[in-house]
């Protein structure tokens, strides 16, 4: 069970991380760089 503290220390990286997505947008091309590629997925031409 998470605690107080816990959650506080979660509601803030998530703050954190969407003022980093918020500053940049990211383009098509990072975005399927970021996402895990599989070997029976195929990525969009």
């Amino acid at each position: 069970m998470k605690t107080a503290g816990h959650q506080e220390h979660d509601e803030a990286a998530v703050a954190q991380l969407r003022g980093e997505v918020g500053q940049r947008r990211l383009s098509l091309q990072e975005w399927l760089e970021l996402l895990p590629a599989a070997d029976d997925v195929t990525q969009p031409l």
